[in-house]
């Protein structure tokens, strides 16, 4: 048994529990645009590998993966996308070069007919380009979505997210974000049960809502320059003191001022946010690779007392410690 991407699939694991009376087909176009990256355009053709979905790979002719410089023949022409419920548009580079007049005219008809539209990554420059995003909430990868802002600013565009499925037109952040994007359009179309199912078949992560955070964000920003590099490493071996800008500027042998405008130079965070992230990303390691407890980590990081590491951490990062634990633990 294959899907119509060509995908082999085992005897009898492509049905999910309870969709086996679905007769007609959810029928998905997978676009691949020039400069396609194949890492994105896998992860529709895997999530949606089961009945009752039914994916097709089209594009205007043969395209080149922009990371290996593959060589790939979609199956099916654009006209795919004239028949598809739901049309995805992988990442691609580079994002400068707009799609063809054929494929924002065919994304435009897909829309207005009631289909559904989605991109994974930086496939959100499409849908842009196509109209498609005007006035609409919409996110892409963390380091693109300047650009995408730039380039289109009718868009509404929503930074600290996920994915976003907002009415017909979805769009998510990078890579791994784009599977949460698919399990939701499952979620949405055969409920959690068959949502859940797929996830445990993709060993994804545990479902994730669109809102929270791309975690990439919050890491401690890497200095411009080094005039209190040798500071920032006795700080980071003192995340759990209590340490004040008096503390750290007197280790720099500078005024706080003065230590205050270089730190900022350099980093582009003041000393207390900069320490701050830091001891969030401390935090988070601890989580991800220790068996210490929710409170010792508190402790450990300099976050204090477990009510107030809960807090930082949430505000921050956008889940609770146990929470981002359990996704992220191993």
């Amino acid at each position: 048994m294959t899907t119509s991407a060509g995908l082999p699939v085992a005897n009898g694991s492509a049905t999910v529990a309870g969709l086996t009376a679905v007769v007609e087909p959810h029928r998905i176009a997978v676009v691949a645009m020039p400069g396609v990256l194949t890492l994105d355009m896998g992860i529709p053709l895997h999530a949606f590998d089961f009945e009752p979905y039914d994916v097709t790979v089209c594009g205007e002719g043969p395209v080149e993966d922009f990371q290996t410089h593959t060589l790939l023949t979609p199956p099916a022409g654009l006209e795919a996308i004239d028949v598809a419920d739901t049309v995805i548009v992988p990442g691609y580079l580079p994002i400068a070069v707009p799609p063809s007049d054929e494929v924002v005219d065919r994304l435009q008809a897909a829309f207005e007919r009631g289909a559904r539209i989605a991109s994974i990554c930086v496939g959100a420059f499409a849908l842009a380009y196509a109209g498609l995003l005007d006035g609409r909430r919409a996110t892409t990868h963390w380091q693109f979505i300047d650009e995408l802002s730039a380039e289109f600013p009718a868009i509404d565009i929503r930074r600290d997210v996920l994915y976003i499925a907002d009415e017909r037109v979805c769009t998510s952040a990078g890579v791994a974000s784009g599977i949460d994007l698919c399990l939701e359009m499952i979620r949405t179309d055969y409920g959690a049960v068959a949502a859940n199912q797929r996830g445990r078949v993709l060993v994804a992560a545990p479902h994730r809502s669109g809102d929270q955070r791309q975690f990439i964000e919050y890491f401690a920003p890497r200095p411009r320059s080094d005039l209190v590099g040798s500071t920032r490493g006795w700080i980071l071996s003192r995340l759990h003191e209590p340490l004040t800008l008096t503390d750290m500027a007197a280790q720099a042998n500078m005024s706080t001022r003065n230590f205050s405008r270089r730190f900022m130079t350099e980093t582009g965070m003041t000393p207390s946010k900069w320490l701050q992230a830091a001891r969030i990303d401390y935090a988070r390691e601890l989580l991800e690779a220790s068996d210490e407890s929710i409170d010792r980590i508190g402790r450990l990081s300099g976050l204090g007392t477990s009510a107030n590491f809960r807090r930082l951490f949430a505000q921050h990062v956008g889940v609770m410690p146990s929470e981002y634990r359990r996704m992220y633990r191993g």
